[in-house]
């Protein structure tokens, strides 16, 4: 094969790749049709996100008219998968399969282990760039990740990782 035939090859691969869009980011997934809300609850929403520049669904989640819980519920049916509530994330009692610190940096945290299968709760589970990271780090277990949301997830981190250095005389001053 020679350069030209070479390039021409990379061309058409680029051109493949580039004609099939990425799946939508949870921030570019419409939601709010789903959440059915009233009209003035919408309206409240919309004047806020305008007023502070943030998008609707923060409005909505910072006035309470909607829980994360809701948001992610509906992400996933978009999406068609699964996702872990609050409450779920809240039973999870420590950290296990993967380093605190790769948890805290990608933003998840690992569920539970079946076979070679890890499951870990994420804010995107479409991200392949966090998934291929993760299963670096889990190898040789197959990563499954699951939606969830960013406040559940960073939360629950905050606690396993207070649990976490509870033995740690260098952090007791600080409690």
């Amino acid at each position: 094969m020679t350069g030209e035939e070479l390039r021409a090859v990379k061309a058409a691969e680029h051109a493949a790749r580039a004609a099939v869009p990425p799946p939508p980011k949870p921030h570019q997934l419409d939601v709010v049709p789903r959440l059915q809300l009233r009209a003035e609850q919408l309206a409240q929403a919309r004047a806020m996100a305008q007023k502070r520049g943030v998008s609707l669904v923060d409005a909505l989640l910072t006035l309470g008219t909607v829980t994360e819980d809701d948001v992610i519920a509906r992400e996933a049916e978009l999406t068609s998968g699964l996702w872990a509530s609050t409450e779920q994330l809240a039973a999870v009692e420590r950290l296990e399969h993967l380093p605190k610190e790769v948890c805290q940096a990608m933003l998840v945290v690992p569920l539970s282990l079946a076979a070679d299968q890890l499951t870990v709760a994420m804010r995107d589970p479409l991200d392949r760039d966090v998934l291929i990271t993760l299963c670096e780090h889990a190898e040789p277990l197959r990563v499954i990740g699951i939606r969830a949301g960013a406040r559940a997830l960073q939360t629950t981190l905050e606690r396993l990782s207070v649990e976490l250095d509870a033995d740690d005389p260098s952090t007791w001053l600080e409690r």
